[in-house]
């Protein structure tokens, strides 16, 4: 006879108990999903009688679909777990919102991406025009007013804006004269008027909350500046970004555009641990502990994890290049690495951004790397 007790469903994981601890079954709307991992002992369980109770975990992110959801869990044979049967409501837009307000609105942070180093930033432009300019996206633009003139453009769309910063920029630059801006952090798109407003900017600058591809606006810009990896599907925004599209206008894209939800091959994981043993410990300080040491071994997250926080982080990545093929044969495409400074600089770079040798070395390591047409980053103009 099997006894056990559902405590915990969430848009993060089903968690309970059972005893004997063997194969729990979850279903999700009618489907069979998996059957959820034993963990530890569960004591409480154990001292109410049961002394083979073992608690047990099934990640439900990845299996939910947006809107209603009814969960139910059973053992082995069948039978139901007690409290196993439960409604769920998934709402992947508002996790979204939730996440990206949370990270707009936080401005303080230690130096450990690599888009906060100005070295790296240079580096990246000057893979794209030819010269170390400073500014994040600063070689694209270059690059834009030197060969794909005449500029400014009329009416531009930008999916995925934050807070309008590089709108701002490409407006200021004259690249375009107006953008129509998309954005699902409601935070964000406060933040953004509020700067418009103050680089006088507002009349120019219209923010929507709510998805783009919803509409079928004609545009003389289709603007990707790191939103494009956040799409579901790459293949249904850039299809839409074609057909938006003026004849003679430009589409613009600026883009992580390496594996799906950042799930990197062995080689590649191994290159990075390689990268990491090379250093000296005080370079590998955790900046979020006191006096701890960041893994040498690189691994990948868990997918769930990654959906747990943000469904939209890495969603069809993976697909950006060819898709930008089939709908952009004519794309100019540029490759801007990151295979050593987005994976092995992660987290402690805070460490060495100031040390401008070891930043080269990395950075020397990583062009080997995209010189073989393995790059994490791309650049790319097209013109219809």
């Amino acid at each position: 006879m099997f006894h056990g007790y559902v405590d915990v469903v969430d848009r993060y994981a089903v968690q309970g108990w059972a005893s004997p601890p063997d194969a729990v079954k979850v279903f999700v709307n009618g489907v069979p999903v998996g059957h959820a991992t034993v963990t530890a002992a569960r004591e409480d369980a154990r001292a109410a009688g049961q002394p083979n109770a073992r608690g047990f975990l099934f990640r439900l992110s990845r299996h939910l679909k947006p809107g209603g959801n009814r969960i139910v869990v059973t053992f082995s044979d069948g039978s139901p777990v007690p409290a196993g049967d439960v409604g769920l409501n998934y709402d992947p837009g508002q996790i979204i919102d939730d996440h990206w307000s949370d990270q707009y609105s936080n401005k303080i942070a230690p130096i450990v991406r690599w888009w906060q180093s100005d070295l790296i930033v240079r580096h990246v432009n000057e893979r794209v025009c030819g010269e170390q300019v400073s500014g994040l996206s600063q070689g694209l633009y270059r690059w834009l007013l030197r060969d794909f003139g005449p500029l400014p453009l009329r009416h531009g769309v930008s999916v995925g804006c934050g807070e309008g910063v590089k709108e701002i920029e490409a407006l200021r630059l004259g690249l375009v004269e107006q953008f129509d801006l998309f954005e699902l952090s409601a935070f964000a798109i406060e933040a953004g008027r509020k700067a418009a407003e103050g680089e006088r900017l507002a009349d120019r600058m219209v923010f929507h909350h709510g998805d783009a591809l919803e509409r079928l606006d004609f545009y003389d810009l289709v603007f990707w500046n790191n939103s494009l990896h956040h799409m579901p599907d790459v293949h249904a925004a850039l299809s839409w970004s074609r057909r938006v599209l003026r004849p003679g206008g430009l589409l613009v894209m600026d883009e992580y555009v390496g594996p799906s939800r950042m799930q990197f091959p062995q080689w590649v994981l191994d290159a990075n641990t390689s990268y990491r043993q090379s250093l000296p410990p005080h370079y590998k300080l955790n900046p979020y502990t006191h006096g701890e040491l960041v893994a040498d071994k690189m691994v990948n997250a868990s997918i769930d994890d990654m959906i747990y926080w943000d469904p939209s982080e890495a969603a069809d990545s993976s697909n950006i290049i060819s898709a930008l093929k089939l709908f952009f044969p004519d794309a100019k495409i540029r490759l801007t690495g990151g295979m050593i400074y987005h994976l092995g600089l992660n987290d402690i770079l805070h460490n060495i951004h100031d040390n401008i040798e070891e930043i080269r070395r990395a950075l020397a390591l990583d062009d080997q790397l995209t010189e073989r047409g393995v790059s994490q980053y791309a650049v790319a103009v097209a013109r219809t």
